[in-house]
């Protein structure tokens, strides 16, 4: 396929010989971009909440040391950014999912989240807090009762549990990095295990939204929470009340998802009104569980 030509900005001379379209979703576009070299490289628009990622890297991947992809080139336009990646592997977890991908994921998460302990502090502007859950599950509230009057109320149990739970958290686990969209089709399948990619949306913070994100998706589940608890073990970091803290990580997952779902995901993608029950449901069982921990 023909590359789009805002490719262009980030090329530095080279000549774009064709192109994949990897992700298509209004205010992003993500490319696979072959040069007349041979050589590959991921290419990203993004506008809006996506136009951050230019300073998610220079100001919190890159000066904490993160495992992310290089980023080889960079273009700040007006309320957009295009950047360019190195291209770690051609298949995700999402395209070629295995027991031992799912494994080596969890373990993957570990090491993260215990490299980036100490090092991520200093990154303010991107520090998660406790404030700024309450605000979504406000506005997802509202948002759920303009667009389902049928399901309004649905999310009321869950605010009072946010804060306490969050001083409890506060108390007990390190801040830390957390990637904010540890699904399947942004972790790569590469020779040396698998790599966490589109970090758009990371931040500093202690929940543990990222393996709820990722147990959500596979089955069985109880051996990714084990992996998680091993590795976290092996790095010498004991992960304490583990399911405790799935349960609080679930519910910063379950409310962000449904608030971007409600508030901009449906008027992007209309088939995204499906998703609505499926989410609120989840919402309460992690609510439940969180109030059962």
């Amino acid at each position: 396929m023909e590359v789009p030509g805002w490719v262009s900005v980030v090329c530095g001379g080279r000549v774009a010989a064709g192109g994949d379209q990897l992700r298509c979703w209004g205010i992003s576009e993500t490319w696979r971009v072959r040069w007349d070299d041979g050589s590959t490289a991921i290419v990203k628009r993004g506008a809006g909440e996506e136009a951050l990622a230019l300073d998610v890297y220079e100001q919190l991947l890159i000066p904490g040391g993160i495992a992310a992809p290089r980023l080889i080139a960079s273009h700040r336009g007006d309320g957009f950014v295009v950047l360019m990646f190195e291209d770690v592997g051609r298949f995700s977890l999402a395209e070629q999912p295995s027991e031992g991908g799912w494994l080596a994921s969890a373990r993957l998460l570990a090491r993260l989240r215990h490299g980036a302990r100490g090092r991520v502090g200093a990154a303010g502007r991107f520090r998660f807090a406790a404030g700024e859950i309450s605000d979504t599950w406000v506005r997802a509230g509202a948002a759920l009762a303009a667009v389902r009057p049928d399901l309004a109320g649905a999310l009321d149990g869950c605010g009072p549990l946010l804060a306490p739970n969050f001083r409890r958290l506060a108390g007990t686990v390190p801040e830390t990095i957390v990637h904010g969209d540890f699904e399947a089709k942004n972790i790569v399948l590469t020779g040396a295990g698998p790599c966490a990619v589109d970090w758009s949306s990371a931040q500093v913070g202690a929940h543990l939204g990222d393996l709820y994100s990722l147990v959500r998706e596979a089955k069985p589940a109880d051996e990714l929470i084990a992996a998680y608890a091993d590795e976290c073990a092996r790095l010498g970091a004991p992960a304490a009340d583990l399911r405790w803290q799935l349960a609080l990580g679930g519910v910063v997952w379950t409310l962000r998802a449904l608030r971007w779902v409600l508030e901009e995901g449906i008027h992007v993608v209309p088939e995204m009104l499906t998703w609505i029950d499926e989410l609120v449901e989840r919402a309460g069982n992690v609510t439940e569980e969180l109030r059962a921990a």
